[in-house]
């Protein structure tokens, strides 16, 4: 693809607009300071785009993984679609799906009849806990049917849980009362008007938009977004969104610092934002919108020569959840070692980097022996971060794989492996007994809450606000954690 990429968004220099090249210049300086692993950056302010760059191998050209942030543009499809009439903020959930509501698998509780539409898109809809965005997708029944299994255990309206099933729902609801998927819906009333062109949404069961997450676009189409919500509502003079809800929607809702699906703040900025750093930042005071696609924490990058192309390399376990039939890929590959091969694949499309390595054994008198072992790792997931290793033969005689030397190997893997928070799963920490006895020891309160058996897929890291856990938790723990080895 052209790595110039007409967006139809003017240009113009920062201090034209009265910003400082030097402070830009400064701001770029911090984040290559802190590590943080930035892909593409856009400034807008008073009219015009006042800077903009890509950190290769990403491009203004690429479409990226916008994760949560996805909700915000939720937001847009179900101000429309009320704004049209196909339902009300106070339409009831039940009434919108009687069907499923009558044939839920739990009984329809007082807090589920009276849930609204209102409740969802402000994230208050009565849930105790909050549903990750990976948690669904492999799911192949109905998203809906999942949905009303959750207990509404609050008064909707009453408190503020963030989940995706709130958005999936949104989703769901717009295309039972227009015939049409979210994506298809905004096609002509919003993708058009604003130029978007290479917007993509991921669909479930009954060819639903995910809602939550799943939208794949380029970095001007993510500025855009806010643009149009600065200009209340409005694109080259005309109304595509109405005032009132755009103003609803970035505005606290409820006394929490979110809107329709909006993050908000008291002094003005509200956001977008997507996991891994995927954010769109709209300052009305500054006239300003700063959009960032980034992947979070940072570590080392591509290094050497690279290829370009398309794989087909599962990805879910690593990736959020997130499994297509092929990806885009900028890969390369090097020897580290003599005995150790190193491959890094960057999927430009992502926030995602897999690590492959393959060690093969050397034998006693020096040769290479018939043994492999893989290992593969990515730099940031919601889940654990490293695969479990994979190891290999060369078949001969058809006994390798039984063969003390292999054992051996096997073995030596396993007695290195180490527990934490954030490589090891809340499910292999629990398997096994010594991490479990520490758990118990550190956080009696925590083991003892049914919800923790719920969250064996996610990390300690991930779920520690839901479960009240500090960064001194998690500190203590893995200090404890780092002495055990998985053999014992």
């Amino acid at each position: 693809m052209s790595t110039i990429y007409d967006d139809g968004l003017a240009g113009a220099s920062p201090e034209s607009a009265g910003i400082r090249s030097a402070d830009i210049s400064a701001f770029l300086d911090d984040l290559e300071t802190s590590g943080v692993e930035v892909h593409t950056l856009m400034l807008y302010r008073a009219g015009s785009v006042v800077a903009e760059g890509s950190w290769w191998p990403y491009r203004a050209d690429r479409p990226h993984m916008m994760h949560s942030a996805t909700k915000s543009f939720l937001s847009v499809a179900v101000g429309l679609a009320i704004e049209e009439g196909f339902f009300a903020l106070d339409s009831k959930v039940v009434d919108i799906f009687p069907e499923q509501a009558a044939s839920a698998t739990t009984e329809i509780s007082a807090n589920l009849g009276a849930m609204t539409v209102k409740d969802l898109v402000t994230q208050t809809s009565g849930h105790a806990h909050g549903v990750s965005g990976g948690q669904w997708r492999s799911i192949a029944t109905s998203w809906i049917a999942e949905f009303f299994k959750l207990p509404a255990v609050h008064t909707p309206g009453t408190k503020f849980v963030y989940t995706s099933a709130t958005s999936f729902l949104l989703s769901a609801i717009i295309s039972t009362t227009t015939g049409m998927s979210v994506r298809e819906f905004l096609e002509p009333r919003f993708c058009q008007p604003l130029g978007i062109k290479l917007l993509a949404w991921d669909v479930g069961p009954d060819n639903i938009c995910s809602g939550g997450n799943g939208i794949s676009c380029l970095p001007s189409d993510f500025l855009k977004l806010g643009i149009l919500h600065l200009q209340k509502g409005k694109w080259n003079g005309k109304q595509i969104l109405p005032v009132p809800w755009t103003t609803a929607a970035t505005t606290s809702q409820r006394g929490n610092p979110y809107g329709y699906h909006w993050w908000t703040s008291p002094e003005g900025p509200y956001w977008a934002s997507g996991f891994f750093g995927q954010m769109c930042y709209v300052f009305p005071e500054h006239d300003a919108v700063l959009v960032t696609t980034s992947a979070v924490p940072h570590d080392v990058g591509l290094q050497g020569t690279h290829v370009e192309g398309i794989t087909t390399l599962s990805g879910a376990k690593l990736h959020h959840g997130y499994e297509y039939p092929s990806m885009r890929v900028v890969a390369t590959a090097a020897w580290t070692k003599p005995d150790t091969l190193q491959m890094v694949l960057q999927f430009v499309e992502s926030a995602f980097r897999d690590t492959i390595t393959v060690r093969f054994f050397i034998d006693k008198n020096g040769s290479t022996s018939t043994l492999a072992q893989l290992d593969r790792s990515v730099n940031v997931n919601s889940f654990k971060t490293q695969r479990p290793p994979l190891f290999g033969a060369v078949l001969r005689t058809g006994k390798e794989l039984a063969s003390p030397q292999l054992k051996a190997v096997m073995d030596a893997a396993k007695a290195t492996m180490r527990f934490s928070t954030s490589g090891s799963t809340v499910g292999e920490l629990l398997s096994h007994p010594a991490s479990k006895a520490i758990l118990e020891q550190e956080i009696p309160d925590i083991m003892q809450n049914p919800r923790i058996d719920k969250a064996r897929m996610f990390t300690l890291d991930l779920i520690m606000r839901h479960a009240g856990l500090t960064e001194e938790d998690l500190a203590r723990i893995n200090k404890k954690l780092a002495a055990i080895g998985a053999n014992e």
